[in-house]
């Protein structure tokens, strides 16, 4: 999965039911991969809790990153969803 930086990045989120809860906190994480420093976090964005969370999106300019590999963490209640890397080159 290997990314242009010199091409914004348009995430979009999807999310299954939420089983009947009202909200749920979601958040989206980017850091370099394979580094477990918790201040290794590169951008950070809080998904609002509502009832059209789901297809939300926002960007991301690769460009300001230096080539390499990162990792993307989306979260749900404060536990890991979803987790992939990428290559920004």
């Amino acid at each position: 999965n290997k990314v242009d930086r010199n091409k914004k990045l348009i995430v979009s989120t999807h999310f299954k039911s939420n089983s009947g809860k009202e909200k749920q906190n979601k958040k989206f994480v980017l850091k370099l991969a394979n580094i477990k420093d918790k201040d290794n976090v590169l951008m950070e964005e809080t998904i609002p809790n509502d009832k059209d969370t789901s297809g939300y999106e926002f960007q991301i300019s690769p460009g300001k990153f230096s080539a390499g590999k990162y990792q993307i963490s989306l979260y749900r209640d404060n536990n890991l969803s979803v987790e992939k890397v990428f290559i920004f080159k």
